[in-house]
């Protein structure tokens, strides 16, 4: 599973441009996706409204469920924007939680919680140990995507 992203709209005017984000894998088989963005290099980009470089965003509408009650992961837009003006380079991040690792997760947080509450009550609950989600999401990226915001020049 992998994801792509191209820009669709903006202008070398404007710190704002749309990007049209591709997964390439079986929307039926995620429990959720959610999008961030890396800045490798050149001024700070913001998505999504606001949101900062490693934040990640759900980017489905609730409108957008099939009859079954599943996203469709395999195309969304993000709203990029630049905070000031030169050239960024910047990559798209998808982490993602498959159906059966989100099971796969709940077994386990089951079992850790079964034994961390068959302590005496006087104990204190050991949480050092306890299963985190993020251990078994998935995180993908894009290439490098180009943004450029500017002046034109009087001539």
């Amino acid at each position: 599973m992998n994801i792509t992203a191209r820009k669709i709209s903006g202008s070398l005017y404007t710190p704002e441009d749309i990007l049209e984000i591709k997964f390439d894998g079986d929307s039926k088989t995620l429990e959720h996706m959610y999008y961030s963005l890396e800045v490798v290099s050149g001024p700070s980009v913001t998505h999504g409204g606001g949101g900062l470089a490693g934040d990640y965003l759900h980017y489905q509408s609730y409108d957008n469920l099939d009859k079954d009650g599943d996203f469709d992961y395999s195309t969304c837009e993000m709203v990029v924007s630049q905070m000031v003006k030169g050239v960024s380079t910047i990559k798209i991040k998808g982490k993602y939680l498959t159906k059966l690792q989100r099971l796969a997760y709940i077994a386990d947080f089951e079992a850790w919680e079964d034994k961390a509450y068959a302590v005496v009550s006087s104990e204190a609950i050991d949480l050092s140990n306890q299963p985190n989600v993020d251990d078994y999401t998935v995180v993908i990226e894009t290439g490098n995507i180009i943004l450029d915001w500017s002046d034109d020049v009087f001539v």
